[in-house]
């Protein structure tokens, strides 16, 4: 079975997407029209009733007069749907272009997994032979074979998003394509010469330490029952304590989180004061604390204000998150330090 960041999706079997008759329109952003009452723009954000997965549609409708740029006459149509996260251009070296990122899907009611993260790597469709990460997103690095001709060298590339490197060959006997770090013929002497440094995983690099201090900054909206969405005045802050295998790709893996918003927003994350209104994250930020913010933090002396509020929880190696007060939460930290 696929595992991919749109393998979530239904697979229509003609479009390789989820039927037009399961989706729902969520927001129209942007729609125009000619004076013949003909479609000429529409933005949209769809859901699939089926999957839950959200698309962004872009319609465009130009007619060509005869002879204009050498074209025939009639209309020009593009109709696309992007799914999270979807680049609109996969070849190398093309611009990077995502209609529909993980923020913005979240920000019109998506709530599921960002499934184009696996154990710290981009995990969209292999292409390319072992491409997974996006084709636009990659840097040139260097040449790996600069005294070879200009169309058969081997060259370096490093993902942008998640730090992958990739070696990219046209020499035979192999077939012309990306091959990740992992592969038997990816240059490490070279890779290393130019930066390159094998992916330690966190606990690694924490050493022996086995909890880490982090803080989540949201900025909440207030999403209405007519689809309108108003953004907070206010953002809200989780200090957590957690063991360190809870966090992947730098913050707080997604079950995890789900467990601690739980506590403040309820299951379903439904404002109180308006009837079928519900709160969803417009943006989110994860800092991890390195020991001596850790230790040098009066944690206690931390207080909502009109702009901030701030929320302590403490985790368990059972998979427990514990709602605590700020004097708990300082007192955990201050038993560690005694500890150590």
């Amino acid at each position: 079975m696929e595992d991919h960041a749109y393998s979530f999706y239904c697979k229509d079997k003609h479009w390789q997407r989820c039927d037009d008759e399961n989706l729902e329109v969520v927001k129209v952003l942007d729609e125009s029209f000619y004076d013949d009452g003909e479609l000429a723009r529409k933005i949209a954000i769809h859901r699939c009733r089926v999957c839950g997965g959200f698309y962004k549609q872009q319609y465009r409708a130009i007619y060509n007069p005869h002879g204009l740029f050498d074209t025939e006459e009639g209309w020009d149509i593009t109709n696309d749907y992007f799914r999270i996260e979807e680049p609109r251009w996969k070849t190398l070296n093309s611009t990077l272009d995502v209609p529909l990122t993980i923020h913005e899907a979240r920000s019109f009611g998506y709530t599921g997994e960002d499934h184009s993260w696996k154990n710290g790597r981009c995990n969209f469709p292999v292409q390319n032979v072992e491409l997974t990460c996006r084709g636009a997103g990659l840097q040139f690095v260097a040449d790996a074979t600069p005294d070879a001709w200009d169309h058969l060298r081997n060259k370096l590339y490093k993902c942008k998003r998640c730090g992958e490197w990739y070696l990219f060959t046209p020499l035979p006997p192999y077939p012309q394509g990306l091959f990740k770090s992992s592969n038997e013929l990816f240059p490490l002497d070279d890779a290393r010469f130019h930066g390159y440094e094998e992916k330690n995983d966190l606990m690694q690099a924490a050493g022996k330490q086995t909890v880490k201090t982090l803080q989540v900054i949201i900025q909440e909206a207030l999403v209405l029952p007519t689809k309108n969405v108003i953004d907070t005045d206010y953002k809200s802050n989780f200090f957590c304590r957690v063991p360190v295998d809870w966090i992947e790709n730098e913050q707080l893996k997604t079950e995890i989180w789900h467990k601690i918003g739980a506590q403040v927003f309820g299951e379903n994350w439904q404002a109180e004061t308006f009837p079928e209104a519900h709160y969803i994250i417009k943006t989110s930020e994860t800092k991890i604390f390195g020991d001596a913010p850790v230790k040098n933090q009066n944690w206690r002396d931390i207080v909502n204000t009109d702009d901030n509020l701030y929320f302590f929880f403490i985790g368990s190696e059972n998979g427990e998150a514990r709602k605590v007060t700020a004097h708990e939460f300082q007192a955990d930290i201050d038993a560690e330090l005694k500890g150590a």
